[in-house]
């Protein structure tokens, strides 16, 4: 399985960067998901880049925190503003693994004219996965 998820352009420059190798999330991903495309949802609003899921890892928010700081990508108060804005009494960090950046980031209507943006993530078709490949 793989999936487009949405994630705000200040955060997918981090993870393009590597200073950002946790994608957090409030509600639990599929153990059978592969790679996870990246939609940046901000100014950009292309797929950009495609990873493999290391480990999801979850706990009560502060051990989350306490656990991925160094590479979360975000301040302290960013991450707990987006706990709280949720009311989440638990986080799941995605841990990115063999990111792969796109030559060429792509509108969602260059992948399928019926392909838009995700609320918190979509599953991706197999002819749309055989697109985003060719562009690795």
């Amino acid at each position: 399985m793989n999936i487009l998820l949405s994630i705000h352009t200040k955060y997918v420059n981090k993870i393009l960067d590597g200073s950002k190798k946790y994608e957090f999330r409030g509600w639990k991903l599929s153990d059978k998901i592969k790679f996870v495309y990246i939609y940046s949802s901000g100014i950009e609003k292309k797929i950009v880049a495609r990873f493999e899921i290391s480990k999801i890892h979850v706990d009560e928010p502060s051990k989350i925190w306490n656990h991925c700081k160094d590479y979360a990508g975000a301040t302290e108060e960013e991450y707990n503003s987006y706990v709280k804005s949720f009311n989440y009494d638990k986080i799941y960090a995605i841990e990115i693994k063999n990111l792969k950046v796109f030559s060429k980031f792509l509108l969602l209507s260059e992948v399928d004219k019926n392909l838009y943006p995700p609320q918190k993530f979509k599953y991706l078709e197999e002819k749309q996965i055989q697109l985003l490949k060719g562009l690795l």
